[in-house]
Parts: C-alpha cells; structure tokens; sequence
C-alpha cells in the first residue's frame, strides 16, 4: 500500500469522525504490513485495540476497499507483535487468538450487540427474521427521529450478513449523491455501478437527503430494481414515513413502501441504561448499578449523547488514573442540555416568527400579493410549517386561507430546490429553523 493512499484514509478518516476521537483512537494505529488484501495495524495497547475493532474497523475496511476498488480486511495486532481476537463476550484465551485464520472474519457481536427493550423489541425481530430469510420483506425501511438507534441497528444487521461470506454495502444518502456527482462529471459509470453489483444487502442511510434530486433519485431506482430483482435485501433509513415527503418521485416512493416499514422510537430510562451498560463495556468501563441508574434517568433524546459522555468520562479517567465514580457522571450531566425537545410550535406562531423576520405582517403572509416581497416569505413559511409542524398539506394549506393544498406542496418543492441554489435563501432559511429550535414565545 502507497503512503499516498495511506493519506487519502486518514483525510477520508478524519472527515468521517470527529477530531478528537480520530486523535485518540486511530491516529496512534501504525501501518505494519499489507499483504493479500490483509492491512495489519498495531495498536498501542490492547484497550485501544478493542476500541478501534469496535467503533473504527468497519469504517477503515470499507473505506480502504473504496479506494483500493477491491475488498480489503484489516488484522489488529497489539505492540507486542501478537495478533489479539476480539469476540462477545470479550475475553479470548491468547492460544486460540494465535491459532485464528487471518482470512475469517471475526464476529463482534452482530445484533447481539443492540441493546434490547420495549421500544426496539419490533425492529430487533424484524432484523432477524430478514438474517433468516433476506429478500423476503424488501425493501426494510427504517425510520424515526435522529440518534434513536436506526443506523446502529442497521449496522448490527449488516455485520451479521457479513459475517456469513455475504458481499455487504453500507452509504449515507450524502455520500450516494457526491459519488453518483463525481462519476457525472468523470463519466466513469462502470466504476459507480459496480459499487452494487453482486450484493447481497446495501443499506442507504438518510434517505430524505435525496428528496427533490430528480437525476440521484432515477438513478437509485434503477439500482433499486436491480437489487430487488436479484434477491439482494435492501434497507432505507429515514427521518420519517417516506409519504410524509412531497419530493420523492411517485415510482421511487412506491418502492419506499413494498416492503415493511418500521417507526423506531425514542429509548427510555430502562433501555437509555442498557445502551449505557454496552457502550461502557465497548471502552472497557465497568459501570455500576447507580451509574446505569443515574445514566438511564437522565432524559436523553439522541443515544450518541451517552457514548459521547462515557468517551469524556473514560478519557479523564485514563489521564487521571483512577476508576470512574458516579459524581463524574452527575458532573457531565450537569454540563449538558439534554433535556427533551421543545414541542413543535403551531401554525400560527410560525407564521408570526416569519412574517416578523421578512418585516411584513401575518394578513400579508397569508394573503393573495403575488410581489416577490410577499410570495417569497409565503412559500418559506408554507415549507417551514410543513417540515417543523404535525400538520397535514390540507391544514396548512387552510391556515394560508388557499382552496387547494397543491400549493402548498408546489411551494415546499420550489423552497426545497431554491435552498440548493440560491444561497441567501438557504442562510435565511437556516436563521428560521434556528428560532424554530429554540422555540417560539
């Protein structure tokens, strides 16, 4: 392997996590060989090694296999020279990892590893009934509010394909459309294409990122088709039910809906404190019954907030050399603004929040101007309504006083397409949805 496409890993690497884990558990991993399609690293020690296995190894390998345009798998050795096997439940007699073959793959724990409760106990089974039979209920699509656990879950399934010898792809909607952009203007299709020959499950994460994209949405149905017409399984991820958007096309969206759709919902305190449990375990934190207490209680809305807390937790405790006590965690809590989100405002108070922002009153909001002074702040506030509100086109259509609510599903696409072009718009809008955020007096 070429330093330079050691190099381009690590921009791609440090694009994908945050700094300061990227500094502290992958930049101290050094190269050592590369043979066979096989990359050996070697980790400081082996807490670091477990780390990088669980939270880091997919990503490296299925970013290496993009670059290098073939499957690479990575190996972990520990500085001592000998190869460390890491299973669930953890502990490996050091024999028996020696005695590994380097081309298994090895399991992690799969959707054993998915924290289960009331909430997730639906999804949890429908992943594994498709792990039985892939290609029976497709496309699954997964969707609900962010941070709740879809992608974890997805990834869990996809670990288990895997595992089993299956040709496996993983995408965020992004990254679908900045390839899908790249081979446009390169016009190196076989390339784009072949990044879905031959698979057995493809996962496209955020799928609302694609909406009012005419040219990436036909060209995901045409791959869609030809998954589904191989028996590949396919699973969606959203932020909501697929129909609840006015810009996906109508043949792409009837795919959205052939298969099973599942909501997943927000974890509670029981769940919030197993998730706790398994990600302390992931850093090699052993958490107490008062700490899972303290964790679960506490009214987390996004999952990614407790692995952030235990990372900073388990960080100062490594500086410090000491165990962890459940006072460091009340600590952090304190410091964070977790608590549940403000209820989505109604139609009127945002259509008063943008009647004040463009300077212009709510009868001129809503009233028949057609001058670009009135029109402009009356689309946006048609889109806002319909992306931060519960209420349906026909409501919102009613509260702008207009007989038909195709205009307001006209309106929410031009504002969606007028975002991507226009970039004093797309700030304005940005400004909104911020006072939005912080919610309307």
């Amino acid at each position: 392997m070429t330093d330079k496409i050691w190099k381009d890993l690590e921009k791609l690497l440090e694009k994908e996590i945050t700094p300061i884990n990227y500094g502290l558990w992958v930049a101290p991993m050094k190269r050592v060989l590369f043979k066979d399609g096989i990359v050996t690293l070697q980790a400081p020690n082996e807490m670091m090694l477990r780390h990088f296995k669980v939270n880091y190894q997919h990503l490296t390998e299925t970013l290496l296999s993009d670059l290098l345009g073939k499957k690479i798998s990575i190996d972990l050795i520990c500085d001592t020279g000998t190869e460390t096997v890491i299973n669930d439940p953890p502990f490996v007699k050091p024999q028996l990892a020696v005695q590994q073959p380097k081309e298994k793959k090895i399991h992690t724990g799969g959707l054993n590893r998915v924290a289960l409760g009331e909430e997730n106990s639906f999804s949890v089974a429908v992943c594994k009934q498709i792990l039985r039979h892939p290609g029976k209920w497709n496309p699954l699509f997964l969707y609900g509010p962010s941070g709740i656990g879809k992608t974890w879950l997805a990834k869990a399934l996809l670990e288990e394909f895997a595992v089993r010898g299956k040709n496996t792809r993983y995408l965020s909607s992004h990254d679908f459309y900045n390839k899908y952009y790249a081979t446009v203007m390169s016009q190196e299709y076989k390339s784009f294409y072949g990044l879905f020959s031959d698979l057995d499950l493809l996962i496209l994460d955020d799928v609302q990122f694609l909406q009012g994209k005419d040219k990436t949405q036909e060209t995901f149905y045409n791959i869609f088709n030809q998954l589904y017409d191989s028996g590949a399984q396919i699973v969606l991820i959203g932020a909501q039910h697929p129909s609840s958007s006015s810009r996906f096309e109508s043949a792409l969206l009837s795919r959205f809906t052939w298969g099973l759709l599942v909501e997943m919902s927000t974890p509670g305190e029981e769940l919030r404190g197993k998730i706790a449990e398994m990600k302390a375990k992931d850093l090699g934190l052993s958490l107490s019954e008062e700490m899972v207490n303290i964790i679960g209680a506490a009214p987390f809305c996004d999952m990614r907030h407790i692995e952030g807390l235990l990372k900073r937790i388990f960080t100062r405790s490594l500086i410090e050399s000491r165990e962890v006590v459940p006072r460091d965690i009340e600590v952090e809590l304190s410091l964070l603004d977790i608590n549940s989100p403000k209820p989505k405002p109604d139609i009127r108070s945002l259509q008063q929040l943008v009647a004040d922002f463009y300077e212009i009153t709510p009868e001129e909001l809503t009233g028949n101007k057609r001058e670009l002074k009135y029109a402009r702040p009356r689309q946006v506030a048609m889109y806002l309504a319909k992306k931060h509100t519960d209420s349906s086109f026909p409501e919102i259509s009613r509260s702008f006083r207009k007989k038909a609510h195709s205009t307001v599903v006209s309106a929410v696409g031009k504002v969606e397409k007028l975002r991507s072009k226009d970039i004093k718009t797309n700030q304005e809008i940005k400004k909104l949805e911020q006072l939005i955020l912080k919610g309307i007096e």
